[in-house]
């Protein structure tokens, strides 16, 4: 992974509105990596020179790092729970400009990363158009560190100037004095997509009282698939589950040896790589590198459970909330998968995903299926897609470099899949080079 870079040269202005815009001007390069961020095409009437650093007061920048910092690290992007408009409003470096030109950044933590995503932006109004493009990778602590500098820099610059209580620093400050309990907490606020210190008091103990009810394993997924005004329930009711779970009566000897036998997935640079080489390697050690797993009792009887279980061990959950599939094991270390899926499509995927982490987290810990942007829920999503409808095998069905919709259609009833995930893996795997889809 990359690292992050702030580089800047303070420079001397007047006549700004504010002394904290009038003492914090510099010229700032932002890289990651050997990419330059900031590199631009100034439009100038003359020539048009291409330059790596912005000339701008740092402080609207420190501000907005500073008044985003819990969601920056820790909110990820949640599918049809979170609003995307808010959501860049947080992320995005765009909106910290306040009049001068900054490039597109989208920043957004991916668990134990961060992805960094700019790409070309022509901004007429500041006679600027920002060149080259992400995505990048980094290690979220390397990336704390790397704003954490550039903020001590600018709060040190503003004191160096007799300058002081303004929102940023006072902001600065609560950060970087919080003890490790008002830290989980922020960190759950975030997740949710809140701001931690705008909370009001039954908010907060709405939030303190939920993170009692769950394990602390389930935390980061929990808050970033719950909603803030039902958190105590959603937390009651994943609890209730869980000890249902546990409390299944169930042998499946053969599942268990298999996820002690198994080894874990292959180290990539990407999990979909790490999620789709684990799906090939579970179907040739239960030999069905060639079956098709049609229905949902057929996946059941690959993965080895026993139909007369069935009912113990795979449970519908009906909600409404932004969860798929709830793990968690009995004394026996035999799981039990609660779903929350209406079609039998539906249920088949969420199932494929809730055992990819069965068998992967071998702690006994519960595990949560959501639909968050992380590394981890992006591996167990493309472990479900390659071991339902093989790419190998879709290979062999497919002669033609231009798939139509009702080829798409046909190869979803022949895998019991949806449309989308067919037309995912012919994309995602390059089987053809075109694919309309019905969606």
């Amino acid at each position: 992974m990359a690292d992050l870079q702030f580089e800047f040269e303070w420079s001397d202005e007047v006549g700004y509105v504010t002394e904290q815009q009038e003492n914090t001007f510099a010229d700032l390069a932002i890289y990651v990596g050997d990419d330059c961020v900031t590199e631009y095409v100034a439009l100038e009437e003359e020539e048009r020179r291409v330059r790596e650093a912005v000339h701008l007061p740092l402080y609207p920048v420190a501000e907005w790092i500073a008044a985003n910092w819990w969601n920056l690290l820790y909110e990820s992007f949640t599918s049809g729970k979170t609003d995307e408009d808010d959501y860049a409003y947080r992320h995005n470096l765009r909106y910290a400009r306040d009049g001068f030109a900054l490039p597109d950044l989208k920043i957004q933590p991916e668990g134990g990363q961060v992805s960094l995503h700019w790409e070309n932006v022509k901004l007429d109004h500041y006679r600027t158009k920002f060149i080259g493009g992400g995505p990048k990778f980094i290690d979220r602590n390397d990336f704390e560190e790397a704003l954490s500098e550039f903020l001590d820099a600018v709060y040190n610059r503003l004191t160096e100037h007799d300058i002081t209580d303004t929102a940023f620093q006072e902001e600065w400050d609560a950060i970087r004095e919080v003890d490790e309990d008002e830290r989980e907490f922020c960190k759950a606020a975030a997740k949710l997509g809140e701001y931690p210190y705008g909370l009001s008091e039954d908010q907060q103990a709405a939030i303190v009282a939920s993170s009692r009810l769950i394990p602390e394993p389930l935390y980061d997924a929990f808050y970033a698939a719950a909603t803030l005004d039902e958190v105590e329930e959603q937390a009651e009711g994943i609890r209730s589950l869980i000890q249902q779970l546990q409390n299944i009566n169930v042998e499946a000897e053969e599942l268990v040896e298999l996820r002690h036998s198994i080894e874990g997935f292959e180290k990539h640079w990407t999990p979909y790589l790490e999620g789709y080489d684990f799906a090939r390697t579970l179907r040739n050690r239960l030999d069905i590198e060639d079956s098709e797993l049609q229905s949902l009792s057929d996946l059941i009887s690959a993965i080895r459970l026993d139909g007369r279980d069935v009912e113990q061990s795979v449970l519908e959950w009906k909600s409404s909330y932004f969860y798929e599939t709830l793990v968690a094991t009995n004394d026996r270390e035999v799981p039990g998968f609660a779903i929350n899926s209406r079609s039998e499509r539906r249920k088949k995927f969420a199932l494929c995903r809730g055992l990819f982490e069965y068998l992967t987290t071998t702690n006994g810990e519960p595990m949560l299926v959501t639909k968050e942007h992380t590394d981890r829920q992006k591996r167990n999503r493309a472990f479900a897609a390659e071991f339902l409808a093989p790419s190998d095998l879709l290979r062999r069905d497919i002669s033609e470099s231009y798939v139509d919709e009702d080829m798409v259609e046909a190869l979803a009833q022949k895998y019991g899949v949806s449309p989308m995930l067919i037309a995912h893996q012919i994309e995602n795997h390059d089987i053809a080079n075109r694919v309309d889809t019905p969606f």
